[in-house]
């Protein structure tokens, strides 16, 4: 495509979203320049549609993407894959882990991702263009303990040589059950010295309450507000069992949370109630998780499982929290979640010709619509 476009584009003013015929000069990647016009003479056909942003993934899941049945728990598919890595030299780990997440980041950008948030993922978004929010690991596992060992001198190393305009760095904190008080201690001193976000998995599924429970004494969410670790930088995934005290919390620290509707649902857990979500007011994004238990980056897939669920949330919500909650955490130029200037010109085409925005998000988010990534 040139670098002056002139076409129908999904725009949001002033909290308001409209379709509008704009003239739009892309320049070295980025919009430089973009501006409504009555110039009837497109080069674009459809509406052309921001990209979006996975705020949760794993890459290295992709390994066990053809995992099938119905029988899945946390508890069981966690022992799968540790048997599995368990076979493995630190070689072959290391080799199949780039390979996942080769896999993994085009699989994302082929269906429409232009940024992810996961474990390590600075490692190889540049090889794909991609905006990423890479998490430095801690957690007392076997196949990543020697970040944890590496303490906070391995995290200045690791935001030294991956921090940049495309990259954001922070921390990966598994979970609480899967990590102790030096954990958490190495996790508050990694962001009182720079790292950008937190992310970690919460009250997954009743076994992993209890387990949180019997080795801390009180819920993950009370524990993560006891270290300091609860602000707008935290991103807590699933956390489908939490209390309402729990959330009340999580509100009044001004957290995120991060839900993977076909995750759950393969895992047999409780999906979070979103409605909960919205009378509390806690900014929620629908993510993918990894292949593994998530089936699919697919965040259109993704969203419609938790339109299934919960379909008094409006498709208007289930879009803003696959653009514009995950481009407001992201908190970068390159990517906002709405198409303006400065941003990465990389967008969604959808095959649509009316003007009804309510139309268009039913039919993107319900499959009606097809959509394909295009990069100006």
């Amino acid at each position: 495509m040139n670098n002056i476009i002139v076409a129908r584009c999904l725009l949001e003013e002033n909290g308001t979203f409209q379709i509008a015929l704009v003239e739009m000069e892309c320049l070295g990647g980025r919009v430089a320049e973009i501006k409504k016009t009555n110039n009837l003479i497109k080069n674009c056909s459809g509406v052309l549609l921001p990209s979006f942003f996975n705020i949760h993934s794993h890459l290295g899941e992709s390994l066990f993407r053809h995992i099938d049945g119905t029988d899945w728990t946390i508890s069981k598919y966690l022992e799968y894959t540790e048997k599995y890595n368990e076979q493995l030299t630190k070689e072959e780990k290391d080799k199949r882990w780039i390979e996942s997440a080769r896999f993994s980041a085009q699989e994302m950008w082929n269906q429409g991702t232009v940024g992810f948030c996961a474990a390590r993922s600075a490692e190889i978004a540049d090889e794909y263009k991609m905006l990423t929010m890479s998490g430095y690991p801690i957690m007392n596992s076997k196949k990543l303990s020697s970040y944890k060992k590496a303490g906070i001198k391995g995290f200045k190393e690791y935001l030294s040589k991956n921090k940049s305009i495309k990259n954001k760095i922070g921390v990966f904190l598994h979970s609480i059950y899967a990590n102790d008080i030096e954990s958490f201690k190495l996790a508050k001193d990694c962001i009182n010295i720079g790292a950008a976000f937190i992310t970690v998995h919460i009250s997954e599924d009743e076994e992993t309450v209890n387990l949180e429970k019997s080795i801390h004494g009180i819920s993950s969410v009370e524990l993560l507000d006891e270290y300091g670790l609860l602000s707008e930088k935290s991103i807590l995934v699933h956390g489908g069992y939490c209390t309402e005290r729990d959330l009340e919390i999580v509100k009044s620290r001004g957290a995120i949370m991060a839900i993977c509707p076909i995750s759950n649902a393969f895992l047999n857990t409780k999906m979070i109630d979103l409605e909960l979500l919205e009378d509390l007011e806690i900014p929620w994004c629908i993510a993918s998780d990894g292949l593994g238990t998530g089936r699919t980056f697919s965040l259109i897939e993704q969203a419609r499982a938790a339109k299934n669920m919960y379909p008094h949330i409006s498709t208007e919500k289930l879009w803003r929290s696959i653009t514009r909650i995950p481009g407001k955490v992201f908190n970068n130029a390159l990517y906002t979640g709405n198409i303006e200037a400065g941003i990465k010109s990389v967008f969604i085409n959808a095959e649509y010709e009316g003007d009804d925005v309510n139309e268009l998000f039913e039919g993107v988010i319900n499959g009606k619509i097809k959509c394909k990534m295009i990069e100006v």
